[in-house]
């Protein structure tokens, strides 16, 4: 932090930055995007007054109940392709330089190999097509394609460390539920939205839906690979079916349910047969793997990420980095850190008095 603020000051002070607390910045939203927000600007802009306020903090987030697989997504209409992969790279460097670190464990971050239904990953380690040889020596589903080395992040670690970043850099969070983003601008700068799912009614952005989810957590330190595959012979009702089995630091994550519109926070009794049985025939091991935890969550489902900046006087804005879907793990850095670029390029940090 030390280097970083020398490193920003002589910056700062070459544009004619503020360097002083005067300017306040309040990120709405405590999830894995709202933190990762809040990390980012206090770190590099550590001169300015940062603050979160969430009606959830971990580990009773949207974020707390994710799988946590960095894979990238195709672009989806009316997204930029190229601005998409560079925050997914972005995000991918961090989880690996956080692996590559002594906070890996802390984070909760891993990295190991396993399989997929991707005919390619952007970026991905060791990534290699599977051979039906394989697929039957392994007893792999049909729709298994490679084989590659992805990083796992737990959120239930994750979250908490984020927040000791934050707070131990001088930022402040506050439980509260924002009704009104713009009284909330009388009393700060630049409010940051990321709210996720609650986007739809603060902002309101009628783009926004609920794509509902189970998971469970179970015991079975013997899984050293994961699998990851949306599989067609899964199809059984209204919902986007596949399965995803991750080893994280202390259980083994399965999930891969999706459920658009469905808003309960209530366990499906037949989701969770659904669920044990597509993952223990594929692995059938995990017969004998004891459930540690099992919930519902519901992630922030829209057609595109929003991540915009609306100026609403010279000193004043509000940026809207929500929509994520199911990858906000996997985007939660890069966007981030564009959040940051959008501070820094449009001005907002200039000391009013200058001419420049």
């Amino acid at each position: 932090l030390i280097e970083t603020s020398r490193e920003w000051g002589s910056w700062a002070v070459q544009h004619q930055i503020r360097m002083t607390t005067d300017l306040k910045v309040v990120v709405i939203g405590g999830g894995i995007t709202g933190l990762s927000t809040a990390v980012c600007i206090v770190e590099r802009l550590p001169y300015l007054d940062v603050s979160v306020i969430t009606e959830h903090i971990t580990p009773d987030t949207t974020s707390d109940r994710a799988g946590g697989s960095i894979v990238p997504r195709n672009a989806k209409p009316g997204e930029n392709a190229l601005q998409l992969r560079k925050w997914y790279l972005d995000s991918l460097q961090h989880f690996k330089k956080l692996w590559n670190s002594e906070e890996a464990a802390e984070a909760g971050v891993t990295f190991c190999f396993g399989y997929c239904d991707r005919e390619e990953i952007d970026s991905s380690i060791g990534f290699r097509l599977v051979s039906e040889e394989e697929k039957t020596l392994m007893k792999l589903p049909e729709v298994v394609r490679s084989y590659c080395g992805l990083y796992i992040v737990d959120s239930r670690l994750y979250l908490p460390f984020l927040m000791k970043k934050f707070l131990s850099a001088g930022g402040r969070i506050t439980k509260a539920k924002i009704h009104d983003i713009d009284t909330l601008l009388h009393s700060c700068n630049i409010v940051i939205n990321c709210t996720g799912l609650g986007s739809g009614e603060l902002v309101p952005d009628p783009r926004m839906h609920a794509l509902w989810g189970q998971a469970q957590s179970r015991r079975a330190p013997w899984i050293k690979q994961f699998l990851q595959i949306n599989c067609p012979i899964f199809t059984d009702s209204n919902e986007s079916p596949g399965i995803d089995i991750f080893p994280r630091v202390n259980d083994t994550y399965i999930g891969g349910v999706s459920i658009k519109g469905k808003e309960d926070y209530e366990v499906d009794p037949e989701q969770r047969e659904r669920i044990s049985a597509r993952a223990e025939s594929v692995l059938p091991s995990l017969k004998d793997a004891p459930v540690l935890d099992e919930w519902v969550g519901l992630r922030p489902g829209r057609d595109t990420i929003r991540l915009e900046l609306i100026r609403i006087k010279r000193d004043k804005c509000i940026i809207h980095n929500y929509g994520h879907s199911s990858n906000g793990i996997a985007y939660s850095w890069g966007c981030a850190l564009e959040v940051v670029r959008l501070v820094v390029n449009e001005n907002l940090l200039k000391d009013p008095s200058s001419n420049l």
